[in-house]
């Protein structure tokens, strides 16, 4: 069913009639194509590009930090100093982000992959967006797409929170990319990003459903795009990105943010959030176990979340 998240992968490709000529007679080749659509179609009504959008949703992930099996279940412990006590120096065995051996531009370890796996879904989003502008469904729904279109734009913003947060400035890549661009593209700084993702969020906001029906729990919301602008505007205010404070001389542009308001930014984007809750109480719980259960069901108190089953949220990541 399309309102739950059942990632279902639609591959667009261009079918071109061929016609084969011969010496003594012209004949068209008509096939019957069966496993892709023609991007026409797929791009003619809401409920078709919706299911383009939701391929995206792969993007929240589920537990971890990368892909592979070590990274999802051993987490981030494992690219810290506890790392010298959970495996052996001497081997560095399943030093899988290359903590032991010293990052170079050569080992980079699984944070090579994230870096892969999080530019994929920017170029996902990226290419669905240039794909709907001006599609036959834009022209005749066009309130509808604006709002499938919010929500893919929630999810770059989602991304580059990710790469931000892992690298620092990284290039800001706002179009599909092609084999003939220039890939030798700069690294925009730390605050430029933060402000793409602030300005992002501010436009599209108010695109996004306060809240979701049952059927659609895990999709974007406008609690959670505002959710993500604050916890955003935090990191950047915090110490770890104080220019005073930074622990290297050169390249600050990539890892600080210096605004002179930014812990004010912070504040009102966090009241944006209660705000926008109201005077509601959170869901109050008798005891451990019923504290437990609300992360393994839907429910109000869930700002963002990827369902995998009905039994089963990862609520950890946006």
């Amino acid at each position: 069913m399309k309102n739950n998240i059942v990632i279902k992968r639609i591959s667009i490709t261009m079918l071109m009639a061929f016609f084969i000529t011969f010496s003594s007679c012209e004949e068209s080749l008509d096939i019957d194509v069966r496993d892709s659509f023609a991007s026409d179609l797929v791009l003619s009504t809401p409920e078709q590009v919706e299911l383009l959008l939701l391929t995206t949703y792969n993007s929240t992930e589920s537990f971890g930090v990368g892909s592979q099996f070590w990274a999802r279940y051993m987490n981030v412990e494992i690219a810290s100093l506890e790392a010298r006590m959970n495996f052996n120096a001497a081997t560095q065995a399943l030093d899988i982000f290359g903590v032991l051996r010293g990052w170079s531009s050569q080992n980079v370890g699984q944070l090579g992959q994230k870096w892969q796996d999080l530019y994929t879904y920017v170029r996902q989003a990226n290419v669905f967006l240039e794909l709907v502008e001006g599609s036959e469904a834009q022209v005749n729904n066009p309130d509808e797409i604006e709002a499938l279109k919010a929500e893919m734009r929630f999810l770059r913003a989602n991304q580059y929170s990710k790469l931000l947060k892992f690298y620092g400035g990284v290039p800001l890549l706002t179009s599909a990319t092609t084999l003939d661009d220039d890939f030798n593209i700069p690294r925009n700084s730390y605050q430029e990003v933060v402000d793409f993702i602030v300005s992002e969020i501010d436009e599209i906001a108010p695109l996004l459903p306060v809240t979701r029906e049952s059927g659609e729990f895990g999709r974007a919301t406008r609690l959670a795009a505002l959710a993500l602008k604050s916890r955003t505007l935090l990191y950047a205010a915090s110490d770890l990105h104080d220019p005073s404070m930074a622990p290297q001389s050169s390249n600050l542009e990539l890892y600080t943010y210096n605004k002179a308001n930014k812990w004010q930014d912070a504040a009102d984007a966090a009241k944006a959030v209660i705000d926008l809750i109201g005077d509601r109480d959170l869901i109050s719980t008798p005891n451990a176990k019923a504290y437990q259960e609300l992360f393994l069901s839907a429910n109000q108190d869930i700002l963002f979340a990827r369902p995998f089953g009905e039994l089963f949220l990862a609520t950890v990541p946006m």
